[in-house]
């Protein structure tokens, strides 16, 4: 069994891998034009797409996806429930942490450590270990990269589901509109209140 659910709901994939990798064998799916290393490692649930090189003693944990044409040198592990674009680059001695997103075309220097739960945009080029999650854009992404709001926001959408506190946000859908809200007794409906 694989899990067909993409990167924008990487919690949702962790949380279904977790709950069902003790009922059900998980499997693990490689294009056969990929290279892997014979010393390499690569775990249940993952998906390696067409393309892609992993090196000697590189490791990539479970539930993983490596999207087309991506490089992952020697003795670098990619942690469980993370999600490669096309075309990521990644030198060796690094280390990802679980649940992260890296942008297509990213790049990542040697004897780095990123996070769990960075997202990196399109062509970021990480040239400094990244110790604070958020999302990171630019050559070189570094501390003045991260995206006004970053950690801030993903500390506001880090409760559950339908649960709205005094310091949260709420993320909608841009192309719908939401024709109701209800706080306590309050009620806003269109332009009344």
């Amino acid at each position: 069994m694989l899990i067909g659910i993409g990167y924008k709901h990487l919690q949702v994939r962790k949380t279904l891998f977790e709950t069902f990798s003790t009922l059900i064998t998980f499997g693990k799916l490689i294009h056969s034009s990929s290279w892997v290393d014979a010393t390499a490692v690569v775990e249940k649930g993952c998906v390696i797409y067409p393309g892609c090189i992993i090196d000697a003693k590189a490791v990539i944990k479970a539930n993983t996806i490596l999207n087309i044409g991506c490089s992952i040198s020697h003795d670098t592990t990619i942690n469980s429930h993370c999600f490669l674009s096309p075309r990521v680059a990644i030198a060796g001695f690094v280390c990802i942490e679980e649940c992260c997103i890296l942008g297509i075309n990213s790049t990542i220097i040697d004897n780095l450590n990123i996070v769990a739960k960075t997202q990196l945009g399109g062509a970021t080029v990480v040239i400094n270990s990244i110790e604070k999650s958020g999302l990171y854009v630019g050559n070189p992404a570094d501390s003045s990269n991260l995206v006004i709001g970053g950690k801030y926001f993903t500390d506001l959408l880090d409760h559950g589901h339908g649960t709205i506190t005094a310091n949260s946000s709420a993320i909608v859908d841009s192309a719908k509109k939401v024709d109701e809200w209800n706080v306590d007794n309050i009620t806003l409906n269109g332009t009344t209140l």
